[in-house]
């Protein structure tokens, strides 16, 4: 039995929903902008091509999401594609296109403008990847694509802190025209800090399901097993 109580804890791992943080935004772009998580965050499209699948964009014209108030932490999901990969294309925009800091793709690699870039490229044009981004209370800041850690570090300047809305895609007035035309298959916004490991657990999935159902039906064999083996012996 001893074999077997480490599988018993990893399925109930594999289906354990995240900690306590809140959606406070999920916009899934299924043919709607609409926030489908309870709370004042809305979406706006700034003239892409809104489809059943999500929104295709040109440059300059990716989504915000406004209704934040001093936002220090939260965790931000966002998959999507760019077209264009050369030199530096703006991801997220905190500042209300007032400076040109923030997070950025340059050639393809994860960059917090000033200083901080991936160890690996990231992105691939027209290719879909989830990219997430988070941040605690206390300024630490993670990246994450497609599940792998690309960076962290710690936010001194506040310059991932949210004062009021999040600009995707859209570049900063400073030193405009950095900006991809792409596609964005949805955002989802929570008021703390997720790996992108609890994000999945969000809501269990049927895979997660179906592997908790197998281990209890193995568990239960061993069990049997054990028992026929002690009726033989007696």
């Amino acid at each position: 039995m001893k074999a077997i109580k480490p599988l018993i804890a990893a399925l109930a791992l594999a289906a354990m929903p995240a900690n306590a943080a809140t959606m406070i935004g999920n916009f899934q772009l299924n043919g709607s902008t609409a926030n489908a998580a309870a709370g004042p965050l809305v979406l706006a499209n700034n003239g892409g091509a809104l489809g059943a699948m999500g929104i295709s964009f040109g440059a300059g014209q990716g989504p915000t999401v406004s209704g934040f108030s001093n936002l220090l932490s939260y965790t931000v999901e966002v998959v999507f594609s760019l077209n264009q990969l050369t030199g530096f294309r703006r991801l997220v925009d905190f500042k209300n296109k007032t400076t040109d800091r923030g997070l950025y793709s340059f050639k393809g690699f994860t960059t917090f403008f000033p200083g901080i870039t991936s160890s690996q490229q990231d992105f691939h044009p027209a290719m879909k990847a989830t990219l997430v981004l988070n941040r605690s209370a206390s300024g630490l800041v993670n990246a994450f694509v497609d599940g792998n850690p690309v960076f962290s570090f710690n936010d001194a300047l506040n310059d991932a802190m949210v004062p009021s809305s999040l600009e995707f895609f859209n570049d900063d007035l400073v030193f405009p025209g950095e900006e991809s035309s792409g596609f964005v298959d949805s955002i989802r916004i929570f008021d703390d800090p997720l790996s992108p490991q609890q994000l999945t657990g969000v809501v269990p999935e049927p895979g997660s399901w179906m592997l908790l159902i197998a281990g209890f039906v193995l568990v239960g064999a061993a069990s049997r097993s054990r028992s026929h083996v002690r009726h033989v012996l007696a």
